[in-house]
């Protein structure tokens, strides 16, 4: 509120937007415009309370995705969104009852938008220009101030220009010396027994506090547990979540590709077809292993059909490859997936035994808002007041029970002692509901108040169990070294686990997520 260009901004826009009544009386046009905005602040918000950030440019044309996504949308309103369309609807009322006993005065009209005009862009001018003036706002501190400092359009303009502004020769060799540095830093000596085979589970919206608790005299994960205490597994607690826009798409960029997803919009929709350096493609040349993406997702939903090429996945397996008998929300529950995906690896030959393999699992039962029916719920919630927090304590336990077929086949395979099997949370869940679910009676002493997923290593050539807190983006670099893939030609941006701990080092990621936007942006990695 301290900021000039709030005030200045908003009246520019707010004059721009009454043009047709403020100018020319024209009620029907103004209300028209009313109604277009409404839709459009909502929407943003609906997507800002899921994905702390407004609606990219570039997302603009993915609405085709809200058709999978409904239940999460509506679930993210809440009952004072009402108030948008309630005052286009009182405007209304207001206009159809006015007379026009004053008289238009366009010149007046148009020079007060001018001069509103004119002081906006002076000050902007003095503080740099617009694009020096909307960074200044992108400080840790003042950066969720954005939209209110420079208003939804200014937004957009700032995607607009990020977006289209090339690289320089400055920003190009700041993005190759640093790299340089980092690698010559790092050890990632393979001084370990490595796995050849790789697979990865990305769980939806799991979280790391709801393993090893107990609710009512219950665990909530009671499988996960057995795993997390197990001597051959690794185990990190507090994996800071790192995704962004893209969400759920994020994390296999962070997880398989090293890099952390760009500042602004989904690099899944923005660059489908820029080189990605991947667990997939290092197996791939190392012991021509095949890769595999089983998923409940279509192959237009985030762009994955196009992505995950890019990323090195061979085959798909998604939406309409599945027997849909048992769903949650529209999409085959985790419990039904993850058994079907056993039983054609047990009998559809999906992967021959001592075949080098990439393995990529994801989940959706977890996915906001997070409903389980109620004869598969298996745990007692009826003590936590908060129906959402409830919901999803739910949802986890509902995936712990379901994991458990899967990973027991898995460990009895005649090659599982050469395969290494990651479980991990693509994002946080709670988003914006956290600090009600702190405020839980029963919240407060299970929910944990930052935004950790949790990562679990079984069958790990080392124990390297932590409750450090580490980033997203140290995962690849770590699965590299437990793979025996560190001659691979792409390290990430990121650093092994194994390393940090060993040198009781904390890792910072600012300049990491200020190269990775460049890599992702630029398409530096083809010339790697």
């Amino acid at each position: 509120m301290g900021q000039i260009n709030t005030y200045l901004n908003t009246l520019f826009l707010t004059l721009l937007i009454i043009i047709p009544y403020g100018a020319w009386r024209n009620k029907t046009t103004q209300i028209l415009i009313f109604v277009v905005i409404d839709l459009w602040l909502i929407s943003n918000l609906a997507y800002g309370r899921t994905y702390y950030s407004m609606i990219p440019i570039s997302s603009y044309g993915l609405a085709g995705n809200l058709s999978d996504f409904m239940p999460s949308v509506w679930s993210s309103l809440r009952w004072y969104d009402i108030l948008f369309p309630l005052s286009t609807i009182f405007i209304t009322g207001y206009y159809s009852r006015l007379k026009h006993s004053d008289p238009r005065n366009i010149k007046i009209y148009f020079a007060t938008l001018g001069t509103t005009l004119l002081l906006a862009t002076t000050v902007i001018m003095i503080r740099g220009g617009f694009r020096k003036s909307y960074e200044r706002t992108l400080t840790p501190a003042r950066h969720a101030t954005v939209v209110q400092t420079h208003t939804l359009l200014g937004f957009i303009i700032y995607d607009c220009i990020s977006s289209l502004s090339p690289i320089t020769h400055e920003q190009k060799r700041h993005v190759y010396e640093w790299l340089d540095h980092k690698n010559a830093a790092s050890s990632l000596i393979p001084d370990i027994s490595p796995r050849r085979n790789l697979v990865l589970i990305i769980c939806e919206s799991l979280e790391s506090w709801p393993i090893g608790q107990r609710l009512n005299g219950h665990e909530i994960t009671p499988y996960l547990n057995s795993l997390t205490n197990d001597s051959t597994t690794s185990y990190c607690s507090h994996v800071m979540s790192q995704t962004k826009g893209g969400r759920s798409i994020d994390c296999p960029l962070l997880v398989t590709a090293g890099l952390i997803p760009p500042a602004s919009g989904c690099y899944s929709v923005l660059y489908p077809r820029h080189e990605y350096h991947t667990l997939p493609k290092a197996l791939k040349q190392d012991r021509n292993a095949k890769s595999l993406l089983l998923t409940t997702d279509s192959h237009n939903i985030w762009n994955l059909g196009p992505i995950s090429r890019s990323m090195g996945i061979d085959s798909i397996i998604g939406k309409g490859h599945w027997d849909t008998t048992h769903q949650i929300r529209g999409r085959v529950s985790d419990e039904s997936f993850l058994k079907q995906i056993t039983e054609r690896l047990t009998y559809d030959n999906l992967w021959p035994a001592g075949t080098p393999i990439y393995l990529q699992i994801v989940t959706y039962s977890g996915h906001m808002p997070f409903t389980i029916p109620e004869h598969l719920r298996g745990i007692n919630t009826s003590t936590v007041n908060d129906t959402f927090l409830a919901d999803y304590i739910s949802a986890v336990n509902f995936l712990d029970r379901s994991l458990r077929p899967l990973i027991e086949y898995l460990k009895s395979r005649p090659d599982y002692d050469d395969t290494l099997i990651v479980i991990t949370g693509d994002h946080e869940g709670l988003a914006e509901v956290r600090n009600r679910a702190i405020n839980d009676p029963v919240g407060s002493k299970l929910v944990s108040s930052s935004q950790y997923v949790p990562l679990i290593i079984i069958n790990s050539p080392v124990n390297i169990s932590t409750d450090r807190e580490i980033g997203q983006i140290n995962i690849y670099p770590t699965l590299l070294q437990m793979l025996g893939l560190t001659g691979y030609k792409w390290k990430g941006v990121g650093r092994s686990i194994i390393d940090i701990v060993a040198s009781d080092s904390v890792d910072s990621y600012g300049t990491a997520a200020e190269i990775s936007d460049l890599i992702i942006k630029y398409d530096l990695l083809r010339d790697l």
